[in-house]
């Protein structure tokens, strides 16, 4: 197979007009019938993915200088003299068995005792074209009881709207219903966006009588949805809050020159959140929690008076003023009904003393 990428890299200057030229390409190559895409109709679906997807990522993920897609087993060699061994994916979903495996695929994979030939064909039973793993240097698995014990004293957070939860996920097995009486019971636990250690998020399902292994699957996958997170160790040291709430202050303050960075800090999990711009905007102006959707709503419309520009909904301009009026105040009143009291919780601002 010729790399693409390689070959039209003399045709092309800059790094965007290089992906912008390999993608048109790539387009005319299939217009022309060439038989690849014939046969290999997936790959058609990868370049109309390629038209939507935002610049940084592409050139991040495929023009790199060392890009060269690698079989797990290859992975496995090549970091085995650094003595390290494959842990586990770092897509949560992944290791939910009935999301992903028929009975007769997981029934077959237990057969198979060798780890590199057992997930090169899970690759194949799920179409697996793009892995995320960690790979530990001396890892040695917990016992059953070690590992129930750490868990019991992990404390998780809401993270999303408990009322916007749908109760469906989507899998290599297409997509399945959750049990909306226990899942409804554990995210009512959470709905506070507090945070909440297993063991006290077991007692509240004795009533449901969801056992163990259950409720590690629950928490599992909604985790791996993101709409629950892990919380910190970190998550209640002043000095990690602090420094946290500054850089989002200075990443919010840039983002009104020019939005390229859609995720702040949170001292709470350790990580970022996806924050869209305007409620950016609202995060970095707002001075207390009881200000009405009207005064809130003025923050965001005078942030697109003063940059000339209109609101986009659903990727489209919204140039009627009584209907832009009217979407920018359900933004700011589902600001602060729905995420509000969520990025407090986080951790993401603080609205004390802060004007």
């Amino acid at each position: 197979m010729i790399d693409v990428n390689d070959s039209l890299d003399s045709f092309s200057k800059s790094i965007e007009d290089r992906l912008r030229f390999t993608v048109d390409f790539l387009q005319k190559l299939k217009e022309a019938n060439a038989l690849y895409f014939l046969v290999n109709k997936n790959v058609v679906n990868r370049i109309e993915k390629f038209k939507n997807q935002d610049t940084a990522y592409l050139i991040h993920e495929y023009l790199n200088r060392n890009w060269q897609p690698i079989r797990f087993t290859e992975m496995a060699n090549h970091l085995e003299p650094a003595k390290l061994a494959f842990a586990t994916s770092a897509h949560l979903l992944d290791l939910v068995e009935a999301l992903n495996l028929t009975k007769p695929q997981a029934d077959l994979l237990r057969e198979i005792k060798r780890l590199a030939l057992k997930e090169s064909i899970k690759d194949l039973m799920t179409y697996q074209t793009f892995r995320r793993d960690i790979w530990a240097r001396g890892y040695q698995p917990l016992t059953s009881a070690e590992r129930i014990s750490l868990l019991h004293e992990t404390k998780f957070i809401l993270i999303a709207n408990r009322n916007d939860f749908n109760f469906k996920v989507s899998g290599s097995n297409g997509e399945i219903e959750l049990n909306q009486e226990l899942y409804g019971v554990i995210l009512d636990k959470l709905a506070n966006h507090e945070p909440i250690s297993l063991r006290d998020l077991r007692s509240a399902l004795v009533p449901v009588n969801m056992n163990m292994s259950q409720m590690l699957q629950a928490i599992t996958l909604l985790v791996g949805m993101g709409e629950v997170a892990i919380v910190s160790r970190s998550a209640n040291d002043k000095d990690v809050i602090e420094r946290s709430q500054s850089l989002n202050k200075m990443v919010m303050a840039r983002n009104l020159v020019e939005y390229n960075l859609e995720f702040l800090s949170s001292a709470v999990t350790g990580g970022g959140i996806r924050i869209d711009r305007m409620h950016q905007v609202l995060l970095l102006n707002i001075k207390s929690a009881s200000e009405s959707a009207e005064h809130v709503s003025k923050y965001i419309s005078e942030y697109l008076s003063l940059r000339g520009q209109k609101l986009v909904v659903d990727g489209e301009a919204v140039l009627d003023s009584t209907r832009e009026h009217n979407e920018i105040f359900k933004i700011a009143s589902d600001f602060l009904e729905k995420y509000l009291k969520i990025y407090i919780s986080l951790k993401i601002i603080s609205l004390k003393n802060r004007y």
